[in-house]
C-alpha cells in the first residue's frame, strides 16, 4: 500500500463514515489494529484503505476484492455448520429417539463400531454407523435469532467427542426441521430426519463375514446336491500368483477361487430375517467353507438359493438376505 502525500481530506475518500471498520488486537501484547475503507477509484480496481496501528496512520490505494462492497461480509461468518467436527473426531453417539423406541449407544472400538442397548453389546455396521457420522457433520441450517421455545424432541443425540461432548435435539415442526445445540437454535437446510429415527437394531452388522484373507489354506464348497469339492492354496512367492489345487492336480481356473476369497471379504446383507432363527434348506443348504493352515474355520457361510431370492448365514450368526448377483459367479460346480 502506498502512503498518499500529501493527504486529502477524510470526506473526499470517504474515510469520515467508512464503508467499513475492522480492528484486530492482540492479547498477548495488548497492541490493535484498526483497518478502515473508504472509496473505490473512479477507474482503477483500487480501494481506499486507512490502516491505524498504534502511534501510526496511513492511507493509501489497496488492490482488494471486496465481499459485497465491504472488506468482510459478514453473512459469511454467520454459523451455518450445526457440529463443526470431523467424522474422525466423535467417538461416541448416545441416542434417544421418539417414544417408543429405547435409547442405545454406539462406541468407536478398534477398527469397528460396537452397538450397546439394555446393556447387550454387539457389533454394528461400519458401513452405515459411518455415514450417520457424516450425515451429523454435514448439517447445515440457518440460525434463528428469535432463539424459541422449545420442548420435547422428537430425537436427541449426544454426540462424544472426548473428553468433551455436544448435545443435539432435533424438532420436526410442520415442514421445518429445527436443532438445538450449545444455546442455539439451527433451520435445517434438510428437513428430513428419517435417518435419526431408527431403533438400534438398524444399526446391527450386515457384514456377514469377518476374517484374513491371507490366512486361507483352504476352501471346501458344497454344491447344495451332497458334492464337495475341496481345494487347496498355495501362496505365491517373490511376487507370482497364488496357486489352487484339488488334490494335486492344479486348477486352471484359480481366478474363481481367489475372487471368491475377496467375496466373502466383502459379503454384505440387505436386510436381516429375525423371523428365522436358521436356514430352512438343511442338508441341501450351498455352503462354503474356509480354514487356514492349522485347519481352524475361518468361514462357515450357509446359503439358501430361492429362485431370485437368497438367503445366508455365517455360523450361528443371523439369517440375512442378499442379492443373488453376489453369489452368482461363485464356483459351485467342479472348477476345469
Amino acid at each position: 500500500m502506498e502512503k498518499i502525500e500529501p493527504r486529502p481530506k477524510d470526506d473526499a475518500l470517504g474515510l469520515s463514515i467508512p464503508t467499513q471498520t475492522l480492528e484486530v488486537s492482540s492479547s498477548l501484547n495488548d497492541k490493535s489494529c484498526r483497518l478502515s475503507l473508504g472509496q473505490k477509484h473512479p477507474t482503477k480496481p483500487l480501494y481506499v484503505l486507512r490502516r491505524t496501528d498504534g502511534q501510526e496512520d496511513l492511507v493509501g490505494w489497496a488492490k482488494l476484492k471486496p465481499s459485497g462492497g465491504q472488506l468482510i461480509d459478514l453473512n459469511e461468518l454467520k454459523a451455518v455448520t450445526v457440529l463443526p467436527l470431523r467424522a474422525g473426531q466423535i467417538d461416541g453417539l448416545s441416542i434417544q429417539p421418539q417414544v417408543g423406541n429405547p435409547p442405545y449407544q454406539l462406541r468407536r472400538a478398534r477398527g469397528l463400531f460396537v452397538l450397546t442397548k439394555a446393556g447387550d453389546e454387539q457389533r454394528a455396521d461400519k458401513e452405515l454407523v459411518e455415514k450417520l457420522l457424516t450425515k451429523l457433520v454435514g448439517l447445515k441450517g440457518a440460525l434463528d435469532p428469535s432463539k424459541p421455545q422449545l420442548s420435547d424432541p422428537d430425537l436427541v443425540v449426544v454426540v462424544g467427542h472426548a473428553p468433551l461432548s455436544t448435545r443435539l435435539e432435533f424438532y420436526r415442526q410442520n415442514d421445518a426441521l429445527l436443532i438445538a445445540t450449545q444455546g442455539f437454535v439451527f433451520s435445517a437446510k434438510e428437513p428430513d430426519l428419517s435417518w435419526g429415527l431408527r431403533p438400534a437394531e438398524a444399526w446391527r452388522d450386515r457384514q456377514l463375514i469377518h476374517y484374513d484373507r491371507g490366512q486361507t489354506h483352504s476352501v471346501e464348497i458344497h454344491d447344495g446336491s451332497g458334492r464337495v469339492f475341496s481345494y487347496r492354496r498355495e501362496l505365491g512367492s517373490g511376487g507370482a500368483v497364488d496357486r489352487w489345487f484339488q488334490g494335486e492336480r492344479q486348477i486352471k481356473e484359480a481366478h474363481r477361487l481367489a475372487g471368491l476369497q475377496w467375496d466373502l471379504h466383502q459379503l454384505r446383507g440387505v436386510s436381516i430375517v429375525d423371523e428365522l432363527d436358521a436356514l430352512e434348506c438343511g442338508a441341501l443348504c450351498s455352503r462354503v467353507v474356509v480354514r487356514d493352515l492349522k485347519k481352524r474355520t475361518l468361514v462357515d457361510l450357509s446359503l439358501d438359493r430361492q429362485g431370485s431370492e437368497v438367503l445366508a448365514r455365517a455360523g450361528a450368526s443371523l439369517v440375512m438376505r442378499i442379492e443373488s448377483s453376489q453369489i452368482a459367479h461363485w464356483p459351485f460346480e467342479q472348477l476345469n
